[in-house]
């Protein structure tokens, strides 16, 4: 199915499901430095390690997250410490090395 967009970063437009109701896919932009630099990774699907898609010695450093709420984990397989965050520009994000992440809601 094909999404409209205007910009990288914009929200995909809603679709619609079998039901007939709008839904929107969770989607998120995650770089390895502060203020959205470095490597990235676009996304709508759940990671239990990021270092399957960089060096392993980088971390999830700030987030653009244009749908849905997510939780993000400071160790591989959703392990340790969490923060959740929704739709929105995190540059500073979080304040420890997150290896994972995944869709809450």
């Amino acid at each position: 199915m094909m999404e409209a967009r205007n910009a990288d970063t914009e929200a995909p437009a809603p679709l619609i499901g079998a039901d007939g109701q709008s839904m929107t896919i969770p989607e998120l932009i995650v770089h390895t430095t502060n203020d959205f630099m470095g490597n990235t990774l676009r996304s709508n699907l759940n990671h239990p390690y990021v270092g399957t898609h960089w060096d392993s010695q980088l971390h999830i450093r700030s987030v653009i997250i244009i749908a849905g709420t997510w939780t993000f984990f400071e160790g591989e397989e959703y392990q340790g410490r969490s923060v959740e965050r929704g739709p929105g520009y995190h540059p500073n994000f979080p304040d420890f090395n997150a290896k994972s992440f995944k869709v809450s809601q």
